[in-house]
């Protein structure tokens, strides 16, 4: 997947430093404190692993990120070559506080169900 438009990070003697990007726990643009980063050559490009925290006062959660990056010592990340994988993909799924408990919890237990699709069986 080319980079998103609100991705943005930082390198610096090819180790990544700074990263910006729409949070996917609180759905929230901020800068996040990059911790733990693991990096693989791949080709000319290299792969990096990092765990990044988001720096909002309200929710400081850490999201996993997996991106790429061309391997040359000053380069920066191209938009449409390079990739970015992050875990969790987007906010939880909550249903709105006016839904009674029961209802709420079937709605997201129906949503989160929604992706799975049942085998079939082999003949």
């Amino acid at each position: 997947m080319p980079l998103p438009n609100h991705w943005e990070a930082y390198f610096h003697q090819n180790a990544l430093h700074n990263v910006y990007m729409r949070c996917p726990h609180c759905d929230t643009p901020s800068t996040f404190a990059v911790t733990n980063v693991g990096q693989d050559p791949a080709g000319t490009k290299i792969i990096y692993y990092a765990i990044l925290q988001c720096n909002s006062t309200r929710c400081r959660k850490r999201t996993y990120v997996i991106t790429t990056k061309n391997g040359a010592q000053n380069a920066d990340q191209d938009r449409q070559t390079d990739s970015l994988t992050f875990y969790p993909s987007g906010p939880e799924l909550t249903a709105h506080k006016s839904i009674p408990d029961l209802i709420a919890k079937d709605w997201v237990g129906h949503k989160n169900a929604s992706t799975w699709e049942p085998r079939r069986p082999q003949r």
